[in-house]
């Protein structure tokens, strides 16, 4: 819905926001962004001009080896002989109205119409889990980590091996894998892996059962990926040693206190909530 019209590419993302083609260039060629070093590099990092012609300065954490790595190599290459860049500022379109402006008339209409943009992320809020858990749910589907801001170490400060990106943090470190095994065993459900971040938010849809009993388990995906970045802040800031169970008995408080505060199911009781969070459905 909303897409970049190139500047000096000082403030656009390389790899996470659309500014060529119709989608962000981490779907298009997703071989490439696996091996790119910075995830979160913006267009002025990758793209240099010289001669009135735009070059590309790869930063790849690997050589390409494989022959579809070279494949969407050649193909990035042919769609980069076409773009311009100029010393302006970037700037940013809205595709909800042929005339690029926003409103909220488009808006509605979008929401009206919105098999035409079906395959947009729509995050499904819950009233029972607070605004900034929310927020920062929807932050991390368009990258949470280090977005504008200068880090000299970019490595997860859990395991000090992998690029620390949302993804990383919420989902693929070895810290969280521990955790959400241990949520999806305490929720009855079945293993909870995940290959992008709206995974996480849309394992609900695979529950089995009524309205609320998906409302709960929705809930409890979003305080998990609260508790984890809180843990990861707490490392990054603190220099605390994170310990998988004491996240995991922080899903398990704050969803009961939210849940038990913040909606009709105020009658749960502490004993069996620890024991499973659905035992009343």
């Amino acid at each position: 819905m909303v897409r970049s019209k190139l500047g000096n590419g000082e403030g656009v993302r390389f790899w996470l926001d659309v500014w060529m083609g119709d989608c962000a260039l981490k779907d298009k060629w997703p071989n490439l962004f696996r091996l790119e070093n910075n995830k979160t590099c913006l267009v002025s990092d990758r793209l240099k001009v010289d001669n009135d012609r735009v070059q590309l300065e790869a930063g790849w954490s690997n050589l390409l080896h494989s022959e579809e790595d070279f494949q969407q190599w050649n193909q990035l290459c042919v769609g980069l002989e076409n773009v311009k860049m100029s010393t302006t500022e970037d700037k940013w379109m809205w595709s909800g109205e042929k005339n690029k402006n926003f409103s909220v008339k488009s808006v509605r209409k979008l929401l009206r119409n919105g098999d035409a943009y079906g395959n947009v992320f729509v995050l499904k809020w819950i009233s029972w889990v607070p605004l900034k858990c929310l927020i920062m749910a929807w932050r991390a589907v368009v990258e949470l980590v280090k977005r504008g801001v200068y880090i000299p170490n970019t490595l997860c400060v859990w395991c000090d091996y992998h690029e620390e990106t949302s993804m990383h943090v919420l989902a693929d470190c070895i810290i969280a894998i521990n955790v959400w095994e241990r949520i999806g065993k305490w929720c009855g459900l079945e293993l909870i892996y995940a290959f992008e971040i709206k995974d996480l938010l849309q394992v609900y849809k695979k529950v089995s059962g009524g309205k609320m009993k998906r409302k709960i388990v929705h809930g409890v995906m979003i305080v998990t990926m609260w508790s984890l970045w809180k843990a990861r802040n707490d490392s990054a800031f603190n220099g605390k040693k994170v310990a998988i169970g004491d996240v995991v008995s922080s899903v398990n408080s704050l969803s009961y206190l939210w849940l038990k505060n913040r909606s009709k199911c105020n009658t749960i009781g502490w004993k069996d909530w620890c024991r499973s969070p659905l035992y009343m459905l």
